[in-house]
């Protein structure tokens, strides 16, 4: 769903939303009712579930939100998300890597990492 010239949401298999707009300054509004969605913003969104809110904090955005067993997850990628006082935020230096357990480390310093 492409819900301006820079905000476009990709619904995953089986998922159902809602939209809407948030007055006055007529920000998007996509509300998740069941699956999964991913969000790519670089202006104003708000993202609802059936208990949470999540206001951008940091864009350009990119995040997943979904349901897997009745319980919500976020996955924010880049850029950060606010619901009340806490804020989730995503890799913010590209540079920066994450691996995952069992996998191979880079090279530093000429030291092969085991």
């Amino acid at each position: 769903l492409e819900l301006g010239p820079d905000t476009v949401v990709t619904l995953n298999e089986k998922s159902e939303v809602q939209l809407g707009v948030r007055r006055p300054a007529e920000t998007p509004v996509v509300q998740l009712e069941s699956g999964s969605m991913k969000v790519l913003a670089a202006s104003d969104i708000l993202i609802t579930t059936k208990d949470t809110v999540l206001e951008p904090d940091a864009q350009p955005l990119d995040l997943e939100v979904g349901y897997q067993a009745n319980k919500l997850y976020v996955t924010v990628f880049s850029g950060a998300v606010r619901n009340g006082q806490m804020v989730i935020r995503g890799n913010q230096d590209p540079t920066v890597r994450t691996y995952t357990a069992g996998g191979t480390l880079p090279q530093r310093n000429g030291f092969e990492r085991k």
